[in-house]
């Protein structure tokens, strides 16, 4: 699960270079609130023109290599930092404009981290909270499969884009994940303002394990007081929906290492059974091509439905890692999720 293959060797510069990617021309028809997809024709945007880029080096060319005093060395050294910055906001937002924002610290642990990806001059942006696949073990923010077509479309058509670590397997348990995602949403409520965003307007979204702790977060919301309701949850190709059944069912042992062998904790941690109310508005994207994904997708749909829940299955042709790669390129695919986070985010206040 996940897209542990594109995190070796150079993540950082992937995903340099994927950000820098020009977003494919946007579509004759206009949604809402921005969101158009490409249409299949002009699926391979042009080039831009090149962006000056600011260098470090240039920037600082004329600062005396070895300074006079600790004062000033301490003041170049400021700057050069803050130059790499500049450096970094250029390139990343060269084409296409994006502004991205890393590493934020959204709780104590290191690996309670986000970075935002934002238009400039945003102001009330809608938000999508990504959160990573990996077994519940492995898998990172940066991952260029996760980041770059969902960037690429999201942002210059007016969202912000933002992709969440949280503590992995063994030293945390997926519980200890979940809330975790928690204290993520919590926290970009809180500072959307800050970026652009519209705290009121925050779609969650996760692939695979991530999808699994995006559906628990939304099952058990009540387990949570202190967060806002939000607009509505993306569930990216999660087979751990009814976790109990697939635990009883030869699981693969990435389930074994992140569930073990107690079938009470199985049923504290499977979004089925934490459905007990309504939720935000649930979009349940499966691969046709696995067997487990689309029952499990259905069985949950069903069940929060009779909750009085709006919630939309939609099984797609796709691999379980195309399902998370390909979401922002043109065509039905990131059409119907478009459909999805264009509904949610319009809707005068939040379902829940």
């Amino acid at each position: 699960m996940g897209d542990q293959a594109h995190r070796r060797a150079g993540i950082g510069r992937a995903v340099e270079a994927a950000v820098q990617a020009d977003p494919a021309p946007p579509g004759s028809a206009s949604s809402v609130v921005g969101i158009t997809t490409p249409a299949p024709a002009a699926a391979v945007a042009e080039p831009a023109s090149p962006t000056p880029q600011i260098t470090p080096a240039s920037a600082v060319a004329e600062v005396p290599a070895r300074p006079a005093a600790p004062l000033i060395e301490s003041l170049v050294d400021s700057l050069r930092q803050f130059v790499r910055q500049v450096q970094g906001q250029v390139q990343q937002g060269a084409g296409q404009g994006v502004v991205r924002h890393r590493d934020i610290s959204y709780g104590s642990l290191p690996a309670e981290k986000l970075d935002v990806y934002a238009p400039p001059d945003a102001v009330d942006a809608p938000m999508i909270l990504m959160i990573h696949g990996g077994g519940w073990s492995f898998g990172d923010k940066a991952n260029r499969g996760l980041v770059r077509n969902k960037v690429n479309h999201f942002v210059p058509n007016g969202a912000l884009f933002i992709s969440a670590n949280y503590p992995m397997l063994p030293s945390h348990t997926p519980d200890e994940q979940a809330d975790a995602v928690a204290a993520a949403i919590a926290y970009v409520q809180s500072h959307a303002s800050e970026w652009g965003g519209d705290p009121d307007n925050l779609v969650l979204m996760g692939h695979s394990a991530g999808g699994h702790l995006a559906a628990l977060v939304s099952a058990q919301s009540d387990r949570y007081p202190d967060l806002r309701p939000w607009r509505g949850t993306v569930v990216l190709d999660s087979a751990a929906l009814d976790l109990v059944a697939r635990m009883e069912d030869r699981p693969p042992p990435l389930f074994r290492r992140a569930f073990g062998t107690d079938p009470a904790y199985w049923e504290s941690v499977s979004p089925l059974l934490a459905l007990h109310g309504a939720t935000e508005p649930l979009l349940l994207v499966c691969a046709s091509r696995r067997s487990d994904s689309c029952p499990q997708a259905q069985e949950f749909a069903t069940a929060a439905t009779s909750f009085g829940t709006d919630v939309a299955v939609s099984p797609q042709g796709l691999t379980h890692r195309q399902i998370n790669v390909t979401l922002g390129q043109p065509g039905d695919y990131t059409d119907t999720v478009d459909a999805f986070l264009n509904r949610v985010w319009t809707m005068d206040s939040p379902v829940v």
